[in-house]
């Protein structure tokens, strides 16, 4: 299993031999716990919040389960007469609410972009996305960030600690943690925005970054060269092990 997210507590995967989720940890509100409805369905994204679950079905359909008390799990339908039905092809599960990208025509199904549909708890408005086509998109503490075409990245929501005051640049990868907001430029190079308390947006020096996450306080990410992870913020010890491609911390 080489695609997993951490949420809040609990952990899921896609299991590599029949692409069906898999989760563990505390089961609050059903979260590591997939419904039966979807439990025997391939999925081919994940994404753990911070009480809920959602993925993205190999059909194209996002399925959520979890806390539901602002309406996070309520994942909008497939568009029957769309050109590519609606399909999503990316979601990213936040603290109570839930951001994915729903493709417009065949063509953005290949390409893995499509317009930003958000759902779920609107304070701040974190739900409250730009039009447009994207590629990216990530559901944080209480905001939210997306990559255009251009590579140019966009965030909404809470700016309590700039974590929304993106830095002017192409980014290929963009992930938002409780109050920073972390990116991987075109280059390789990272950056992070926002809460600097426990040195969770302090990027590690002559480094080249083939993935990030942004955390709670902290911060993980994959050493492109290296093929480690490392780690920096609120007391995490940087992992001597090998690991995916992709990381991804809460």
């Amino acid at each position: 299993m080489c695609s997993s997210d951490l949420g809040d507590h609990h952990s899921c995967g896609i299991r590599v031999s029949d692409s069906r989720i898999v989760c563990w940890g505390t089961n609050s509100f059903g979260k590591s716990t997939p419904p039966a409805a979807i439990a025997n369905k391939p999925f081919t994204e994940i994404s753990a919040g911070g009480g809920h679950v959602c993925g993205v079905q190999k059909s194209g359909e996002v399925s959520c389960f979890g806390d539901n008390r602002e309406g996070q799990t309520m994942a909008p339908a497939l568009e029957v007469g769309n050109a590519a039905n609606g399909q999503f092809v990316m979601v990213s599960a936040g603290y109570a609410h839930t951001c994915a990208l729903r493709a417009l025509t065949a063509g953005d199904v290949a390409r893995r972009q499509g317009r930003i549909e958000c759902w779920g708890k609107h304070a701040d408005a974190r739900t409250k996305a730009p039009t447009g086509t994207f590629k990216w998109i990530t559901a944080g503490g209480k905001h939210s960030c997306a990559i255009d075409l251009q590579g140019r990245v966009h965030c909404w929501g809470s700016n309590s600690h700039s974590q929304i005051a993106a830095p002017r640049s192409t980014f290929s990868t963009v992930t938002a943690g409780h109050l920073h907001t972390c990116g991987i430029r075109s280059n390789g190079d990272a950056e992070c925005w926002g809460s600097n308390v426990f040195g969770q947006s302090k990027v590690p020096k002559k480094r080249r970054w083939q993935a990030v996450s942004a955390g709670y306080e902290h911060t993980c990410g994959v050493d492109a060269l290296r093929h480690q992870v490392v780690c920096w913020g609120k007391m995490v010890p940087t992992p001597d092990v090998p690991t995916c491609a992709r990381v991804w911390v809460q």
